[in-house]
């Protein structure tokens, strides 16, 4: 795999990222609140959308995943409600109003995404195409080896 073409996917997603953030903000979203917003959309519809499920999706801390659910919840973007079956444990769904913003966001960095499509789908393939799988998703010259955490990565 080449430097070059990891560092220009790398590259791509931060851009797309970029966008998305910036047509959050200028819809009145913070980037993380869109993010939860698409989280909470997203996820799979056997899944209960806790907090706790919430954050480790978003790589977030529970209080700020809280404080990002009140904020939305007071703009009537999202609802909470306890658990039927646990009712210590609150769970989050968009409301109509928040669906409505998540769908003309996504409409829009979907449009801005078709437009730069195939520079990533190349890089992507250039990337891939260096690639041989071998079963586990390894190339063949780091099988049986694991990369330690370092321990600068978990601060």
């Amino acid at each position: 795999m080449k430097t070059r073409d990891l560092a220009e996917l790398s590259y791509h997603l931060v851009c797309l990222r970029s966008l998305g953030y910036r047509n959050a903000r200028e819809s009145g979203l913070a980037p993380r609140e869109y993010e939860l917003l698409l989280a909470i959309k997203t996820l799979p519809p056997d899944t209960r959308r806790s907090i706790r499920e919430l954050s480790a999706r978003l790589h977030m801390q529970r209080h700020g995943v809280v404080e990002l659910a009140t904020r939305l919840q007071r703009r009537g973007l999202l609802r909470r409600y306890h658990d039927q079956q646990d009712g210590r444990q609150a769970r989050l769904a968009l409301t109509a109003q928040g669906a409505r913003v998540l769908r003309d966001l996504v409409n829009w960095e979907n449009t801005r995404l078709r437009s730069s499509a195939q520079e990533v789908l190349s890089t992507l393939r250039r990337l891939m195409g260096e690639v041989p799988v071998n079963g586990n998703g390894l190339p063949p010259s780091l099988k049986g080896k694991r990369r330690q955490p370092s321990s600068q990565s978990r601060k």
